[in-house]
């Protein structure tokens, strides 16, 4: 019997760990496009154009067109 009790008791303390990472993996997800968010904004109050600030998205932080234009659209709501 104890050694069912240990069982359960490691696979609720992966499964608490597990929790934590994706928990973890999300608020660096959260944060980084609130930077980005910011970023661009800042860009486009400094007077840099859309296709610009799209470059720049694509080739200095490495994004995809489509996550590019994401970022742009979502900053440009916040605004």
């Amino acid at each position: 019997m104890a050694l069912a009790g240990e069982f359960w008791e490691n696979v609720w303390e992966d499964a608490r760990e597990e929790g934590r990472e994706v928990g973890r993996e999300e608020g660096r997800e959260e944060g980084r496009k609130e930077m980005v968010s910011l970023f661009v904004q800042k860009l486009a109050k400094d007077g840099q154009t859309q296709p610009e600030i799209m470059t720049y998205l694509e080739t200095e932080l490495g994004l995809s067109e489509d996550e590019a234009q994401e970022y742009y659209q979502l900053a440009m709501t916040k605004a």
